[in-house]
């Protein structure tokens, strides 16, 4: 069965390694510093585990793996934990499905998925966890600048705030609601 390694693109440059076996599809999500390292690693069934570490999904970032793609113009894009050294986001199509799933309705994909959550009133930052892929960021009330005209979120029933998630590039809808 193959053993290859595969490239970890982060946005900045850096790069890990990671390894995937043919047979099967196994990707292990343990990233490493080197191609070396990588190849290394004991084949899959050979008893090594490895264990999701507890600030993989916080630390998350966009990444991309060139090794993946279908065609050079077509990157295969994911995410990773570089802190971690762990592969967060889908390793292969049935995942990004599973993630977000396509619908082919004659009306489009769903609505977006929505936040409601309780934040003081003077609030003027927010951590919000991704309800796509679990990544958490802080938001600032200064990024709507139009709708929070006093450098607060505003409460109000029918005012939402469309976010962009760092790690996965995908929207969602935040609802600030009064504590």
């Amino acid at each position: 069965m193959a053993h290859n390694v595969f490239t970890v693109q982060f946005a900045d440059g850096k790069q890990l390694f990671g390894i995937s076996e043919d047979i099967g599809g196994w990707v292990c999500r343990q990233l490493f510093e080197t191609a070396e390292e990588a190849r290394n690693v004991p084949r899959y069934g050979e008893g090594v585990t490895f264990s999701e570490p507890a600030t993989a999904k916080a630390t998350q970032e966009a990444v991309v793996i060139a090794e993946w793609a279908n065609a050079p113009d077509w990157p295969f894009k994911t995410r990773a934990s570089r802190q971690a050294m762990w592969l967060t986001g889908p390793c292969d199509s049935d995942e990004i499905e599973a993630e977000r799933p396509v619908d082919f309705g004659i009306y489009g994909s769903d609505s977006l998925k929505e936040i409601a959550q309780a934040i003081p009133v003077d609030a003027d930052s927010v951590n919000l966890e991704c309800p796509l892929c679990g990544a958490v960021a802080t938001h600032r009330a200064a990024q709507w600048p139009l709708i929070n005209t006093q450098g607060v979120f505003i409460h109000f029933p029918v005012v939402t705030y469309g976010v962009t998630c760092h790690a996965c590039s995908r929207d969602f809808v935040f609802r600030p609601l009064a504590e």
